[in-house]
């Protein structure tokens, strides 16, 4: 709200003075020439006006009355059209044109451009990214890339309140080192910490390029911190089968869970894009889905199973699949539905780091069952069957052999199943030759 008052120049005055309209609103102090001008001892502090009944003090006060009604109408008709309150020269020029004095153009206020710092600098490239193309695959920056983006600036602020301050200027080995530390308080696994350091690293990689940051500490090779293997599980095609032939007919929820895990065990597509599958989707034998993290269309031949699970459910849905729940229910109904498989109740040997501490032991493996097991099971067995990793990698989207082979889970006996499998083929072909 606005308000303004009407003051002389100068109180002490012998003979006449200006009269100075002033006003303030949203913090901001405005001061303008009415072109008036009265003697001190003829003006009245208190109503602000001339205080005698003569005709020319009359005529003074109805012309100062029309001021302060222009004053208030300068304002409101800039809230109204701006959405906004005017800046102290956007005021005084809206004014003096409405009530008709000669106007002195006064350029705007040059707002003084603040420094960049570090959290501004990654708060603009995070909204910039929702409209980005990555510059290496030419596609845009996937919902999931920006909610890391979020997660570390989110961390970032929070060290920055509670720890130290940071900018560019300061990222060093010194910070490198407190900020693992304020992690590792945090309980976070090695693998987080290497997530939010290597975000990190990508800003601050920006901001260099950018000519922002000339502070290249964040380049050393001590300023890293490695990811470590996790150790993760994958389900067999003995434990699938057992899975899939589960009695659950009198159980609609795990029934539904169970179904909706196996679409995942064999397509080998994120819970994001398996929960998801729509009619539109189904092409023929074959599921056409463009993969929401690396957006990205795959072709997959819909397996026997899941054409047995669509039939079930032909009808039903439009979609002939069972809808979907979210991942942190499925997550949790997962461990209900997989501790009735016998074969999954077997204890397994299990490593984890939380914080500075390595922690041994020996749980179940049905408790280690995710959605993301579906598809690493998938990419798994189609492995271990033979099928060819280069044609697997176009499935699953990685771009290497080397990450690819990090995300299968093969053992050594597996891995020996499988070299005995191909010496079979082999030998098979030899005979037919």
């Amino acid at each position: 709200m606005a308000k303004f008052n009407l003051n002389l120049r100068d109180i002490n005055s012998e003979g006449n003075t200006p009269i100075i309209l002033r006003g303030s609103f949203n913090g901001i102090k405005v001061k303008c020439k009415t072109n008036e001008e009265v003697n001190p001892l003829k003006w009245d502090k208190k109503k602000q006006c001339a205080n005698g009944n003569d005709k020319k003090s009359i005529s003074l006060n109805n012309r100062l009355k029309n001021l302060l009604v222009s004053a208030n109408d300068t304002y409101n008709r800039f809230v109204e059209i701006e959405k906004r309150a005017p800046n102290t020269n956007e005021f005084t020029n809206s004014f003096y044109k409405l009530v008709g004095f000669e106007v002195v153009e006064i350029k705007p206020i040059e707002t003084e451009q603040l420094p960049e710092t570090l959290l501004s600098f990654i708060t603009k490239v995070i909204e910039q990214s929702k409209t980005r193309n990555n510059e290496r695959t030419g596609k845009p920056i996937s919902i999931n890339t920006i909610k890391v983006f979020n997660q570390c600036l989110r961390l970032l602020t929070e060290f920055n309140k509670t720890v130290r301050k940071i900018d560019f200027n300061n990222i060093d080995l010194d910070f490198y080192h407190d900020f693992k530390e304020f992690m590792l308080k945090k309980e976070y696994s090695p693998n987080t910490i290497a997530k939010h350091t290597i975000t990190l690293k990508t800003f601050l990689n920006e901001a260099t390029e950018r000519g922002v940051n000339n502070n290249l500490a964040f380049k050393s090779k001590r300023f890293r911190a490695p990811q470590i293997e996790v150790e993760t599980i994958f389900l067999n095609d003995k434990e699938l089968n057992e899975l899939y032939k589960l009695d659950l007919i009198d159980n609609f929820k795990l029934d539904r869970v169970r179904d909706l895990f196996l679409i995942g065990c064999y397509t080998g597509l994120r819970f994001s894009d398996f929960s998801q599958i729509k009619p539109e989707n189904i092409k023929g034998n074959n599921f056409e889905v463009k993969t929401q993290k690396t957006n990205e269309t795959v072709l997959i031949p819909i397996h026997p199973r899941v054409k047995a699970i669509m039939e079930k459910y032909e009808g039903k849905y439009t979609n002939s699949l069972p809808p979907s729940i979210s991942n942190q229910n499925m997550n949790t109904n997962l461990k209900e539905l997989c501790v009735k498989v016998e074969s999954l109740r077997t204890k397994i040997n299990q490593t984890s780091k939380k914080g500075n501490f390595t922690i041994n032991e020996t749980v179940s493996k049905y408790k280690l069952v995710t959605t993301h097991t579906a598809r690493r099971s998938f990419a798994t067995n189609l492995y271990l069957q033979g099928f060819p990793a280069i044609n697997i990698m176009k499935l699953t989207g990685h771009r290497t052999e080397k990450s690819f082979l990090k995300y299968i889970k093969i053992t050594p006996t597996d891995n020996a199943k499988r070299l005995e499998l191909h010496w079979k083929n082999q030998n098979n072909k030899l005979k037919i030759s």
